[in-house]
């Protein structure tokens, strides 16, 4: 008898499930794309970032609705933070939700939220299922909200800002995430020490960034990981960083698992004539 090996990836096998992979904050404060349709069972995957950028950024993805663009929905999907390093090349985080119904779904990135450096404010907004371009719920009515909040920040923020010579010359620098690398530029100005009460950082110790109403948490420490690979004949030795709170590999195993599938055996017919099989799990056809 002769037996046929067909690897599961070059085949759509028996599952209707899409997987729509979505890049965070790769080319700027965006989503890409930043509105797509799906159906029910489709699994929606969120990189931070899914490429390399000249400076990575501290994103999220929180669930609104169409009439509050830049607020949380109760209830709703909130992914939390991902801060990525700028000196990361790889081993992004990811966050993934699967689509349960088509009611159009509506999200926004909650960094800097309520301030004039809301990154919602500059647009940075998510939808499936929205309705089409003219429509009430388009995409494009959902983001001009945004943009329209956005705005309202900005003029907020310069009424309440004090004349220059007000400001204080020393504290905590204010970069933050987004705004020049992970805590601004340390203690700055005239004295260096940090304002009276509060708390001096330690030697190699990143000071957090407090903004009107949100404090952006310092840097992630990485720990150094060695792993020896191997795939069939082939073996190698990776090193990588790996920080608190990154997604598990996907798939768990390299090893999938083998499908037995006789063809004609009993008449003009596939046994089993239909399977339920895995990524990297082989179905072998024996004639």
């Amino acid at each position: 008898m002769l037996s046929y090996t067909l690897g599961l990836a070059l085949i759509p096998a028996f599952a209707s499930a899409y997987i729509h992979n979505i890049k965070v904050g790769a080319g700027g404060l965006t989503f890409d794309p930043p509105a797509i349709g799906a159906q029910i069972g489709d699994q929606v995957v969120f990189h931070f970032p899914l490429i390399v950028v000249t400076e990575q950024k501290n994103h999220s993805l929180v669930q609104s609705s169409l009439d509050s663009p830049c607020g949380p929905k109760e209830g709703g999907i909130n992914s939390g933070f991902f801060p990525v390093p700028a000196n990361q090349t790889d081993h992004f985080p990811t966050f993934a939700m699967t689509i349960e119904n088509t009611d159009p779904f509506w999200a926004y990135c909650s960094q800097a939220a309520r301030t004039p450096n809301s990154h919602c404010g500059a647009g940075m907004v998510f939808s499936v299922n929205c309705g089409p371009d003219g429509a009430p719920n388009s995409f494009e009515n959902f983001r001009n909200s945004a943009l329209e909040i956005g705005k309202q920040l900005k003029a907020e923020g310069e009424v309440q800002a004090p004349p220059a010579e007000e400001t204080p010359a020393g504290g905590y620098g204010g970069g933050g995430y987004g705004g020049g690398g992970y805590g601004g530029g340390g203690y700055g100005g005239g004295e260096d020490k940090p304002a009276e009460g509060s708390h001096e950082p330690a030697a190699g110790e990143q000071a957090p960034v407090e903004g009107a109403g949100y404090t952006i948490a310092p840097e992630p420490t990485g720990t150094v990981r060695t792993e020896v690979v191997s795939v069939e004949t082939a073996t190698w030795t990776t090193t990588y960083s790996s920080y608190p709170g990154s997604a598990a590999p996907t798939p768990g195993s390299i090893e999938g698992s083998i499908i037995n599938v006789d063809v004609g055996k009993d008449g003009l017919t596939f046994s089993p004539s239909q399977v339920q099989a895995k990524p990297r799990d082989k179905i072998v056809f024996t004639l």
